[in-house]
């Protein structure tokens, strides 16, 4: 089992606080849980916090008016993963990606702001291994409510890997599905549903992620996959 905290958009691009809040992207309470993960347990914990910030001046990697990474982000991310999972990993930097624009976001509509004012955000067209099929695939790919996805592919990579996760989880799905057998992939209050639980039992690689501002509910997750595990005939 894997533990990701997603840094948040503010803990990459800190810069843009104000001064009074800047410190506050430094050290935050999702650093402190990492470190202690690290420090006292024998779980695999990952932050791409790191990496993201070695990445953020050559790709914007979170939206500007909305409070999600992009696909470039999802794709950082994802490769920091394959890291801890001893995967090969692909360099940011030799990824086709095509730049496109998105309109609106989410902070746009929160804010209830005129999205013709708000149409200079950024997101990438990434061209990842395209001589990887998707074989089947069914569920919700897009990923904002608590949806799941299910794929196979052709990759040579045959585990079988159950993602659970929050709607960070949709710019994730066009890598993962292309680097494993097998994907499961949904949200953390589907943790257990029958099928989930199914999925969890036969996992051969199990990730549990959370954006930095939900990492308090990673423990609710860990919880009942400990018990489903503990369970399994």
């Amino acid at each position: 089992m894997v533990i990701s905290i997603i840094p948040n958009k503010e803990s990459i691009y800190g810069e843009y606080l104000p001064d009074k809040y800047t410190q506050f992207a430094d050290y935050t309470r999702a650093d402190q849980i990492y470190d202690y993960l690290k420090n006292n347990t024998n779980i695999t914990v990952i932050s791409p916090k790191k990496e993201m910030r070695n990445y953020k001046n050559e790709y914007q990697l979170y939206y500007k008016y909305d409070t999600h990474w992009n696909n470039m982000g999802a794709f950082v991310g994802v490769q920091s993963l394959y890291k801890a999972l001893d995967i090969p990993m692909t360099n940011p930097l030799n990824v086709e990606a095509e730049e496109v624009k998105k309109q609106e976001g989410d902070l746009v509509s929160l804010g209830n702001l005129d999205p013709n004012n708000y149409c200079d955000d950024i997101n990438y067209n990434v061209i990842y291994k395209p001589e990887i099929h998707i074989l089947q695939n069914r569920g919700d790919k897009i990923g904002i409510g608590s949806g799941t996805y299910h794929s196979m592919s052709d990759s040579e990579n045959i585990n079988n890997l159950v993602l659970l996760s929050d709607s960070y989880r949709t710019a994730m799905i066009p890598f993962l599905e292309k680097d494993f057998l097998n994907c499961t992939i949904t949200h953390r209050d589907n943790v257990n549903h029958e099928d989930i639980v199914e999925a969890i039992k036969k996992a051969d690689i199990l990730v549990i992620t959370a954006v930095e501002r939900f990492d308090s509910e990673i423990i609710e997750a860990v919880e009942a996959v400990i018990i489903i595990l503990s369970e399994k005939d």
